[in-house]
C-alpha cells in the first residue's frame, strides 16, 4: 500500500468516529444500518486497494475479528443496549484498522 492508499484508509478511520444510528431505531434497523455501512466500507476499501483478491478472501475474517473485539468492549451492557452508536463506531473502526494492518505491507 502506497502513501495515497494509506491516507485514504486513514480518512476512512476518521469517518468511523462520526457514525451513528438514528434515535429510537429498532434493533433490526440498527443491524440493517450496520450491514449497509459495512458494505459501503468494503466498496470503498476495494476501490482503494484495487483488484485485491486477498482483501476479498479475508474481509469476512477481518469483520469477525472486529465484531469480536467490539463486542468485548461492550460486554458489560445488557444485550438490548449493546447495539448503540458507540458500538457502531468501534466495530467499524476496528474493521478498517484490521484492513490497514493486514494490507499496509502488501
Amino acid at each position: 500500500m502506497g502513501n495515497k492508499e494509506i491516507e485514504q484508509i486513514e480518512r476512512l478511520l476518521e469517518q468511523t468516529g462520526k457514525l451513528s444510528f438514528p434515535p429510537f431505531a429498532s434493533e433490526k434497523k440498527k443491524r440493517e444500518i450496520l450491514n449497509t455501512i459495512r458494505n459501503e466500507t468494503d466498496y470503498k476499501i476495494s476501490k482503494i486497494l484495487g483488484e485485491n483478491s486477498l482483501f476479498e478472501s479475508r474481509k469476512d475474517m477481518l469483520w469477525m475479528q472486529a465484531e469480536e473485539l467490539a463486542s468485548k468492549e461492550f460486554d458489560t451492557l445488557p444485550d438490548k443496549l449493546k447495539m448503540n452508536s458507540f458500538y457502531l463506531q468501534e466495530v467499524m473502526h476496528q474493521y478498517v484498522e484490521f484492513v490497514k494492518k493486514t494490507f499496509m505491507n502488501n
